[in-house]
């Protein structure tokens, strides 16, 4: 939890999880990253980000995301995880998926498909390992 003069301005929690990739985004993403050989991989998610509207388009959940990122890089070194993705099922709408993406989240090949509802969150991902281009933007 974030607070700014005693309130409360974002926050966000964390859960362990797994990414599948089917042989469709296996294939589309081996050029890229060759050492993503396997179709299961540990990942950690996102269970909820959220920054309160008056503070939001100020950076802080770019913020945040840089911190989880971190974060799991560390828990990766210092306990010999290996997480290789952040995962989030992000919220319908055009303003969140757009502020995933920005950071370099992708859809899962599921989200490619139109939600049956639309409210249905979209499940996205980020490799970890692209976390120093993300610095660098």
């Amino acid at each position: 939890m974030f607070f700014y003069d005693n309130q409360l301005i974002a926050y966000f929690a964390l859960c362990g999880d797994a990414i599948r990739l089917s042989t469709r985004e296996k294939a589309r993403i081996l050029g890229e990253h060759p050492k993503l050989a396997y179709e299961d991989y540990p990942a950690l998610k996102i269970t909820r980000l959220a920054v309160c509207s008056d503070y939001q388009s100020h950076g802080i959940g770019r913020y945040l995301l840089n911190g989880i990122v971190g974060f799991s890089q560390d828990i990766n070194e210092e306990f010999g995880v290996a997480f290789k993705f952040i995962a989030v099922d992000a919220k319908n709408d055009e303003r969140s998926i757009r502020f995933y993406r920005d950071y370099g989240f992708v859809e899962n090949m599921s989200a490619y498909e139109a939600p049956e509802k639309p409210d249905e969150p979209i499940s996205m991902r980020f490799l970890i390992e692209d976390r120093e281009e993300v610095l660098d933007a």
